[in-house]
């Protein structure tokens, strides 16, 4: 496992662990006949690699970082996610978005972050 998805799934575990029923939206994600209510957690990302900086909406960033982003420096992402509220459970990611000037390298790591992220860490 490479350093920089360790590190992604770090910060995700942690940010994902910490999602509430506040972060979540009215959209429903269906399995078979059972529904869940879908959440979403946004991340910065650096372009070119995919290694995320931090999680968080954009006005909670350092300022830096949001200048960063303002200028197309540094990536917007979000993880959508399915809750199972009945379960003690961390989140399942059931979409990852990334912006158009993300890099081949850097989507190829946020989609093996998310893949890791499902088989090992959400239910």
């Amino acid at each position: 496992m490479s350093i920089d998805l360790e590190h992604n799934l770090r910060l995700m575990r942690k940010a994902l662990s910490e999602l509430d029923t506040e972060s979540m939206g009215r959209g429903v994600y269906r399995e078979g006949n059972i529904t869940y209510p879908k959440a979403a957690a946004n991340f910065s990302y650096e372009l070119d690699t995919g290694k995320i900086i931090q999680f968080g909406n954009i006005q909670f960033l350092p300022k830096d970082l949001q200048e960063r982003i303002a200028q197309g420096l540094v990536g917007e992402g979000m993880f959508k996610v399915a809750m199972n509220l009945k379960a003690s459970v961390l989140p399942k990611i059931v979409e990852v978005v990334y912006g158009v000037k993300t890099s081949v390298i850097a989507q190829r790591l946020l989609n093996a972050s998310t893949a890791e992220y499902n088989a090992n860490i959400g239910w």
